[in-house]
């Protein structure tokens, strides 16, 4: 996962790809604790709307205030990923 939050940060990969890549790791991590995987989903379900409206646009184009939203919401994810690395 901190792979992926990278590699977007890196903008090696679109905005579509990370959601998709962060649900299919969140799918199979074994035994999370459910507490931790709501604070998770919650930032990713972030991304995955602003994603969505910009996809229903003609152009496709994320507004800035869209974009701090989403940088706000990684660094939101790293550091829920980091405190639980940490145990």
């Amino acid at each position: 996962m901190v792979e992926k939050l990278d590699e977007f940060r890196k903008d090696n990969i679109p905005l579509g790809r990370l959601i998709s890549d962060l649900n299919a790791l969140l799918s199979v991590l074994e035994n999370p604790d459910g507490n931790w995987k709501i604070m998770f989903r919650k930032q990713w379900s972030i991304l995955e709307r602003i994603n969505a409206v910009a996809a229903f646009r003609a152009n496709n184009v994320i507004s800035p205030e869209s974009s701090n939203r989403i940088a706000e919401a990684v660094k939101i994810m790293e550091d829920i990923i980091d405190d639980r690395l940490k145990y």
